[in-house]
């Protein structure tokens, strides 16, 4: 009879969940019970099934691979039933692809409820062999776990008084095909474990009698602690234990305390890989032992360790570390050496290099060794060193060479090579001779400025000679030709003529200035300056000089320092170097003028004779035009050489420049080449006090006075024209020749004399002795120096530096009256 729910009466579905619940409770139990035999599993659930449901009941599982299926469980009330199940199912894998119902489940994991089955809906064998067992209901559910299909759980119904199967049937067998489905994996698993364990046992009991089995030391320590867990005779040989004091180790009693540390290290960076490698161990006894082997990550007795295997390396580590110790003596003996020591193979690659022979390359040993020169430079197979090398290589015979080298950096070396041929190829002594050289050549260069500044001192005590006793005559020429000038008329005949003597005069005078300059015996008035001002101050008229062909650059540092200097004598330096680089630029060009601070060191000073360390102002004047050879550098400052044409210099220019410029207290020095241009580098020394101010010009109608002068000058006509020019400007002048004759008017003369006004190199008695005498007597009167050139005596008394008032002979008229009331005026 059909089961409908609208007559069941409550009782009865209680009963039947009462029974429901008994199955699940029963099934799980056993599942709980078995863990390993999941087809008596499986066969428990088809039984409970069943007879929950009071039918039929089978499970199928997947084969390997998974296209066909496989009765595993069966169960039917009926008799002829099940016998038909084991006809049709038993021992037979039945394809997927001919039953649609089952690839349906395995495909999607959806279960299959078929309550009425009709005959139309299946195929003719199937229809028939439904009707022949009576089968009428039908139940298809999954076996999944974890997404993954395990097999299929198939109910039917065969008796014709039961009841279509519905959802409560269907979550019923679903609840039991997920319980079976987790059994069965958890069935699985655990095989799979106890396999693992049988695996693991075997091996670990080959693995500890191939370690007891084996000569050579090996033993089993903790991965977690690294304590010791097996180890076999050899190895207890090898370090001198027993067995019971082995296994109370751990690998941190074996290892050297010098090599705990490293030991660690690598471990921690090994993770589960093996590790391998030289250790330093101790004996038991303490000695060292060095052993050489690996670690292997396995189990042992369930708990991670690593399998050690070592072989004794102490002798040959010994012998390494006597190698290496002999190698280090060698090196360090070889690197002490001042000359370099090369090795190279017969295609002259570098074999070995000493410390000293890798900085002769100015290179390091890394980049030398195992390439050759002709790689490293290119064009050394052009060189005397790369000749000598190859003939010892082709000779065999030794060979010595001296060569001048340009390194890659583009410093110059100097060496001696001594080549020796070895069956290996050639082994090179190299002796740097690079700072014996420049130590020459620095010698050398000391030398010849030595005696060009004594050939410049000489020819500069017969200029200043010289310019004395022209001074003397000059100054009586223009001294009596600016008084005839004064007396006739213009338009007389013989005033031009006398304007030309004067103007010829003048010339002498300006010539016999630039000689005293030359010869530092020209006085000068040095003052506080900013050569930047006096360079500003002379632009325009440098432009001038220059011409519109040439192109003129200035580069002034801003912060520049002072310096104490003749501005005068300055502009005459500037000029004079300007005008000798124009004439160098016939065919155009650009002149550079520059300024900066700078410091000269003791390396300088030591390569330029007559220059002291210290913080100087520097000038530049830098010419793009034709150069200068050798030969012509050595004799620029001469006087009187020039290379212009006849009647186009004097040649007293740049020995001007040299006088004022070492006057100053600085130096000058020339750089240049054929070709190339010219710089002329002048230093001058830098003061740090604040800048004078250029006193006014006093006119001429205040030049005149009316005090007492006593006038000293062995001279004759000098002393003539001095007298007249004083006594015209008003004064009352005494006039003597000797020194001796003033120091007898000093004592004798009655009134107040307020001016000595003197020759400086006079007989017997110099005009510094003698104002230094009447100075005495006279305390009051105030002195003015004349002189056609200065000796030692007024260079001590202060006179070159203008600290005592000085009148440079030749001089006009005005000139000295103008020296003569300023000196008078003068507060000091």
């Amino acid at each position: 009879m059909g089961r409908d729910s609208s007559t069941q009466t409550p009782s009865r579905e209680v009963q039947n969940l009462q029974e429901r619940l008994r199955a699940i409770s029963y099934v799980t139990r056993r599942f709980a019970e078995e863990t390993t035999d999941y087809a008596r599993l499986l066969d428990t659930v088809a039984e409970t099934l069943g007879d929950t449901l009071r039918d039929s009941c089978m499970v199928f599982l997947l084969d390997d691979p998974p296209e066909t299926v496989t009765a595993v469980a069966m169960h039917a009330p009926d008799a002829h039933v099940l016998e038909q199940f084991r006809e049709s199912f038993r021992d037979r894998k039945i394809p997927l692809s001919a039953q649609p119902a089952f690839q349906r489940i395995v495909t999607t994991g959806e279960p299959i409820l078929a309550p009425r089955l009709s005959a139309t809906e299946t195929s003719p064998e199937r229809a028939r062999w439904q009707e022949k067992l009576g089968l009428h209901s039908a139940l298809l559910v999954p076996l999944r776990v974890q997404g993954r299909s395990l097999g299929i759980l198939s109910l039917a119904r065969f008796r014709p008084e039961s009841p279509p199967f519905d959802e409560q049937d269907q979550e019923l067998a679903q609840n039991l095909a997920d319980h079976a489905a987790l059994a069965m994996e958890n069935a699985r698993l655990f095989a799979a474990a106890e396999r693992a364990r049988a695996a693991v046992h075997r091996s670990e009991e080959s693995r500890r009698q191939f370690i007891e089995a084996s000569p050579i030391a090996r033993y089993v320590i903790s991965a977690n602690d690294l304590r010791v867990m097996e180890v076999n005779a050899a190895a207890l040989a090898l370090y001198g234990y027993s067995r019971d004091e082995f296994l109370r180790l751990s690998l941190n009693d074996l290892r050297h305390p010098d090599d705990r540390q490293r030991l660690m290290a690598a471990l921690d960076a090994a993770g589960d890989d093996h590790t391998a490698g030289l250790a330093k161990h101790r004996r038991k006894d303490g000695s060292v032992l060095y052993v050489e082997g690996g670690s292997q990550l396995a189990s042992y007795h369930g708990e991670p360790a690593r399998f050690v295997v070592v072989t004794d390396q102490t002798k040959r580590v010994r012998a390494e570390q006597e190698r290496d110790q002999t190698a280090e003596r060698l090196q360090s003996t070889l690197d002490s050496m001042k000359e370099g020591y090369t090795i190279m193979d017969r295609e002259l690659r570098y074999v070995y290099v000493n410390r000293a022979g890798a900085e002769q390359t100015h290179l390091t040993r890394e980049e030398l060794l195992g390439r050759t020169p002709l790689e490293l430079y290119p064009g050394f197979e052009d060189t005397p060193i790369h000749l000598a090398l190859q003939a010892a290589l082709d000779t065999g015979q030794p060979q010595r060479v001296e060569n001048r080298f340009v390194h890659s950096d583009g410093e110059t070396g100097f060496f001696e090579l001594y080549i020796q041929p070895v069956p290996e190829g050639l082994v090179v002594l190299s002796v740097d001779q690079t700072d014996q050289r420049r130590a020459e050549n620095r010698r050398d260069s000391l030398e010849e400025q030595l005696r060009q500044a004594q050939k410049m001192e000489a020819v500069g005590r017969l200029a200043g000679g010289i310019a004395h006793d022209f001074n003397n005559v000059l100054s009586v020429i223009l001294g009596y030709g600016e008084d005839i000038l004064a007396t006739l008329k213009e338009g007389d005949p013989i005033r031009e003529d006398l304007q030309e003597i004067h103007a010829a005069a003048t010339r002498a005078a300006e010539l016999t200035r630039q000689l005293l300059m030359f010869s530092r015996q020209q006085v000068f008035e040095p003052k506080v300056v900013s050569l930047n001002d006096v360079l500003t101050g002379m632009e325009r008229m440098l432009r001038r000089v220059l011409g519109e062909h040439l192109e003129l650059i200035t580069s002034f540092a801003p912060e520049l320092g002072r310096i104490r200097a003749d501005r005068g004598h300055l502009e005459q330096v500037v000029l004079n170097l300007v005008v000798n680089a124009r004439d160098a630029m016939p065919n155009g060009g650009r002149l550079t003028i520059e300024t900066c601070n700078v410091s000269l060191d003791e390396a300088f000073t030591q390569n330029h004779l007559g220059s002291s360390p210290g913080e100087y102002v520097f000038l530049g004047v830098t010419d793009t035009g034709l150069g200068m050879d050798a030969a012509t550098r050595t004799r620029i400052f001469e006087p009187f050489f020039t290379t212009k044409e006849l009647g186009k210099g004097t040649g007293l220019g740049l020995s001007t420049v040299l006088g004022i410029v070492q006057q100053s207290g600085g130096g000058i020095w020339v750089y240049s080449e054929e070709g190339h241009g010219t710089t002329f580098k002048v230093y001058l020394p830098r003061v740090d006090a604040e800048l004078d101010v250029r006193p006014s010009v006093r006119p001429t109608a205040d030049l005149l006075g009316s005090e007492t002068v006593l006038l000293v000058e062995d001279e004759p006509g000098v002393r003539e024209v001095a007298r007249r020019v004083l006594e015209r400007a008003g004064y009352q002048v005494l006039v003597v020749e000797s020194p001796l004759e003033a120091l007898l008017v000093g004592d004798t003369y009655p009134a107040e004399i307020q001016l000595l006004v003197t020759d400086v190199v006079m007989p017997k008695l110099s005009g510094a002795d003698l104002a230094a005498r009447l100075l005495e007597k006279r305390p009051s009167i105030k002195v003015l120096y004349m002189s056609g050139y200065t000796d030692r005596g007024i260079v001590s008394s202060g006179v070159l530096d203008g600290s005592v008032p000085f009148l440079q002979k030749p001089f006009t008229s005005e000139q000295l009256a103008r020296k003569v009331r300023q000196v008078l005026d003068d507060a000091h």
